[in-house]
């Protein structure tokens, strides 16, 4: 669901106070020309308080101005002295001095084990509504439905939150699944009930519209696939941007499909259905939706993207769509450049302001099965070139990272329902997006590469400074690597080490970056190929003017190489971080990690 929309904020403020440096990370892709890549620093875990084993906090989140709020669908309720389980909760969270304070933690009035309450989330000014697809109902009949699901609506009023109304569809049945995706905007809200039973066709799937006047709230004109089919699950995903509504029928036909309805008044017309030009069964088309003015996009999880080596399983894939004459058609295709088997890349979407930002959940990373992963488009022309790959700062198996995703600004919040760090209990992280790439230090092992040259006119000497690490036999110079654009060139590079213009100068205070090659261009060993081989302790001589400036590990680390806190070090210290590439992968081309050693000066001689 794109949550976007609803952002009038200007967190500039707190930008400022995170983003103190204006570097980020290497690319899978660099960007095309007009368009700046970003990486993504890592500033803020936000776990649940009181935490409880695997409530799936992060399963939903939504944004709107300076309150944020995130799902625990399976959460606990104590009522007196009698805990209820898998009731469900929703945090709300308040921006207060760059700083977000939990400010209410909500459960519905009529808590009942399995209620599921904030399986979806949105909010619109100080109006919140939580799904809770396992709340049991009453049918038109009178009789007892079980999971026929609701939605609960509560209002604000300062720091208070009330529960102004609890929604049932009036033609409820037993799990209807009524509350599996909620939209809000103003006085409208729209409801999807996916496993909705239509007539004789099970599992159809409806839409149903609510709006509000003064404190009640009326069902208005409900919505229907143009051919309703079993089994479809129309409306596992929707979206509404206060004109059109975006909907999801991620089975219908075992292959997917999404549908672009506009109201007039009370009334809802179809305007188009989308479908992929390059559909399969199974594809699970329209898993997730999103629009954002005249762009929808849309996640196909199960998709089995061909990269030019045969079709990867379930990789998934993201289409975007442009509103054109006659109705919409499809702009691109994304897929991951790396994807892999089961990443479900496209199992969340989310735009806003020519910013596409997609889940992968189903991403490994190496031996962490499942952990997620979140990559960053930005429009180009009509061109969609990546920016970054986020990945989690605390990966664990099976963690869903990417699950959810809200992003206003350069601040993207990202859930983790699956997160292992407190007993699976989930957690949601906060990244902010920076200008710029640090290069890549490896050429392709046991291969020639073509090497190239300095850039002209520009000095790279930095006299007689030099680098030696005695405990791999390492004795070399260190140049310049001077900053063009937005990033650094050091394919050039050969034995020597070179220094990060821009970063502090070697022996300064600050964090200086050195980065060396893994492997040089004729596929042998360079300068760094053994630093992964060093100890805490063992010590980094830089050689200046005479005097040795001795540097002792601190840390050495492998970390995806998109991370950017490593550029992090702005203690008053004298740093030494020495970084180079780890794991090629021959497919893609590109390493896929980064060895990290950070060193602290110690002595002088």
């Amino acid at each position: 669901m794109n949550t976007k929309r609803h952002a009038t904020i200007a967190l500039w403020t707190l930008i400022a106070a995170l983003l103190t440096l204006n570097l980020a990370m290497p690319l899978t892709a660099q960007a095309e020309s007009g368009v700046q890549p970003y990486g993504a620093v890592h500033q803020a875990w936000i776990d649940p308080d009181p935490s409880n084993p695997g409530i799936e906090y992060g399963h939903a989140i939504t944004m709107y101005g300076k309150t944020l709020v995130i799902g625990a669908r399976h959460d606990n309720a104590v009522v007196g002295v009698d805990t209820i389980y898998y009731v469900g909760a929703v945090y709300v969270y308040a921006l207060e001095e760059n700083t977000w304070v939990l400010q209410a933690r909500i459960s519905p009035s009529d808590p009942e084990s399995g209620d599921l309450f904030g399986s979806s989330v949105d909010i619109s000014g100080d109006t919140l509504v939580v799904g809770a697809v396992g709340s049991d109902g009453t049918d038109a009949e009178g009789e007892y439905a079980p999971e026929m699901g609701a939605v609960y609506v509560f209002t604000r009023s300062g720091e208070t939150w009330t529960q102004q109304a609890k929604i049932e569809p009036l033609d409820g049945l037993e799990d209807d699944n009524f509350g599996n995706a909620v939209s809000l905007i103003g006085e409208r809200v729209v409801v999807g009930a996916s496993s909705k039973d239509i007539g004789m066709m099970p599992n159809a799937g409806k839409v149903y519209s609510y709006y509000r006047n003064g404190s009640k709230w009326y069902a208005a004109q409900s919505i229907t696939a143009p051919k309703i089919g079993k089994d479809a699950a129309f409306g596992s995903s929707i979206d509404y941007d206060g004109a059109r509504v975006v909907v999801g029928a991620q089975a219908e036909k075992d292959v997917g499909a999404v549908y672009v309805f506009y109201r007039t008044g009370s009334q809802w017309t179809l305007e188009s259905a989308l479908d992929a030009d390059d559909d399969q069964q199974g594809d699970n088309f329209g898993t997730s939706v999103a629009i954002d003015g005249e762009t929808i996009v849309v996640g196909a999880p199960f998709a089995d993207p061909d990269l030019g080596f045969g079709e990867v399983v379930n990789a998934g894939a993201a289409y975007i769509y442009r509103k054109a004459a006659g109705g919409w058609r499809q702009e691109t295709k994304l897929v991951a450049e790396n994807a892999a088997v089961f990443s479900h890349f496209g199992q969340y979407v989310s735009s806003n302001n020519n910013r596409v930002i997609v889940g992968a959940t189903g991403y490994s990373i190496g031996n962490i099965l499942r952990a997620g992963s979140v990559y960053v488009y930005d429009r180009n022309g009509g061109e969609w070139p990546l920016q970054t790959q986020i990945f989690s700062a605390d990966p664990y198996n099976d963690a869903g990272f990417g699950a959810s995703i809200v992003f206003d600004d350069e601040l993207i919040f990202i859930g983790e329902p699956g997160s292992d760090t407190i007993n699976r209990a989930g957690r949601v992280h906060l990244y902010a997006l920076r200008e710029s790439v640090l290069p890549e230090t490896g050429f392709a092992p046991n291969s020639m590469t073509e090497l190239s040259q300095p850039p002209a006119s520009v000095e790279t000497s930095l006299g007689d400074l030099s680098i030696s690490i005695p405990e791999i036999g390492l004795q070399t110079e260190i140049v310049s690597i001077p900053r063009q654009a937005n990033s650094w060139g050091v394919d050039w590079l050969t034995t020597s080490v070179g220094h990060l213009d821009g970063t502090a100068y070697p022996t300064h205070v600050g964090n200086s970056v050195l980065a060396g090659h893994v492997n040089l261009p004729d596929g042998s060993n360079g300068p760094f190929a053994a630093v992964d081989q060093l100890q805490w302790g063992d010590e980094i001589i830089l050689l200046l003017d005479g005097v040795n400036y001795i540097y002792e590990i601190r840390s050495i680390y492998t970390t995806d190489p998109h991370n950017l806190d490593i550029l992090e070090k702005n203690d008053g210290y004298d740093w030494l971080t020495l970084i180079t590439c780890a794991e090629f992968d021959e497919k893609s081309s590109v390493f896929r990690q980064r060895v990290v050693v950070e060193t602290v000066l110690v002595d002088q001689r």
